[in-house]
């Protein structure tokens, strides 16, 4: 690719792109009714913990991507399928975030609109932007996330004002910790927060001075904090029970604002909103997938885009027969299955065991130090 660098600021909105997108598009964390947004914050804690987890074996090997860290770590022949499994995980990710945003176009919007047709549109913008590199994603990213904050405080902003916000609907506070608890962990926890994971992808090319993990965590706070808020305003607008079963509960919060006849269907720049971010997420895992394809394959980065794409945007028409079975894979099986042993169990043990291999380094190159060092 032509040109692989992204700066602390193009990160920290990639990273707010990435942590919003899918998580506004469905009621996230509603199986704990009212408290919702408490389930939010209460993984906020362990989507911490597991970021310096992610961190910290970033820099075992800080010049490489994860699928180059595993291989150091684990060697050529256990590495390289581990790492393959990674290239792979990415892309599955990539093609159910692109399943959401196609089946919310054509909910909302494009009801004749053949559901293939929509994704392959999608996919073909997506492709044309990696096609440039990782710079011009994390510029582009930059302009549009602005719009998209900007975008996202107006909508709270216009929810309050009209007075369709009734903060009787989320009362009582923690009614049930147990299952605040029981919502956050898995289910939250690995969505949206465990998906930080792609960014050991990235941050090989990242410029700043700062800290990543200072970067990073000051990002999932803000993220956290937003989410939670945008959970417990629709909730205050619909109330649990219709936010539980609205497909859709930010398009439906917004269709409710009519202030004087005059500011009425808002749910349009709910769509913006919601395409922008799942447009970026998308980039983000093909891109990730992109970049650990190259390491492994050692091909040309802009060669392997349109191929990647092409096998996400398949994917993505296959993984489930209609929205009902997507949603329901979403909420069960690829929390618990899929994400919680690629995002926190093996991280866990590659980096024990990286951390042990250094160790034993360390100490051997004390017993017996390079012939340059020893005294003469």
């Amino acid at each position: 690719m032509t040109k692989n660098k992204c700066t602390h600021t193009q990160l920290i909105f990639l990273i707010l792109l990435q942590q919003l997108s899918s998580s506004i598009v469905v009621s996230l964390g509603i199986q704990a009714k009212q408290d919702a947004w408490i389930a939010i914050l209460a993984a906020l804690v362990g989507g911490l913990a597991l970021l310096w987890l992610h961190i910290k074996l970033h820099q075992l090997h800080p010049d490489v991507p994860l699928t180059g860290v595993i291989r150091k770590i684990l060697g050529k022949w256990l590495g390289w399928p581990l790492a393959l499994l990674y290239v792979l995980y990415f892309i599955y990710v990539g093609s159910r975030v692109l399943r959401d945003l196609s089946d919310l176009l054509k909910t909302a919007l494009l009801d004749y609109t053949p559901l293939s047709a929509i994704s392959a549109f999608i996919m073909i913008c997506i492709v044309y932007v990696l096609s440039h590199g990782l710079e011009n994603l994390g510029k582009t990213g930059e302009i549009f996330g602005m719009i998209y904050i900007l975008s996202i405080f107006s909508i709270l902003s216009v929810l309050f004002i009209t007075n369709v916000f009734n903060p009787d609907r989320i009362l009582p506070v923690a009614e049930d910790p147990v299952l605040i608890v029981k919502t956050a962990y898995p289910l939250v926890y690995t969505f949206p927060y465990g998906e930080i994971i792609l960014f050991t992808m990235l941050y090989p090319y990242v410029q700043t001075n700062q800290s990543l993990y200072k970067i990073t965590a000051i990002t999932m706070i803000f993220s956290g904090l937003l989410l939670s808020l945008i959970l417990a305003v629709m909730v205050g607008v619909l109330g649990p029970e219709v936010t539980a079963r609205s497909t859709f509960p930010l398009l439906s919060s917004l269709g409710k604002v009519n202030l004087l006849y005059f500011l009425q269907r808002l749910d349009s720049l709910a769509i913006v909103i919601l395409v922008i971010g799942g447009f970026f997420k998308i980039a983000l895992f093909l891109m990730s997938a992109v970049i650990g394809a190259t390491d492994l394959f050692k091909g040309e980065q802009k060669k392997l885009v349109t191929p990647i794409g092409a096998i996400l945007f398949v994917l993505s028409q296959f993984i489930a027969a209609n929205i009902a079975e997507h949603l329901s894979e979403g909420e069960y099986f690829v929390p618990r299955y899929l994400h919680l042993p690629m995002q926190t169990v093996i991280p866990l043990l590659l980096f024990l065991i990286g951390w042990i291999k250094k160790k034993r380094a360390h100490s051997s190159d004390q017993i017996h130090p390079p012939p340059n060092q020893v005294a003469h």
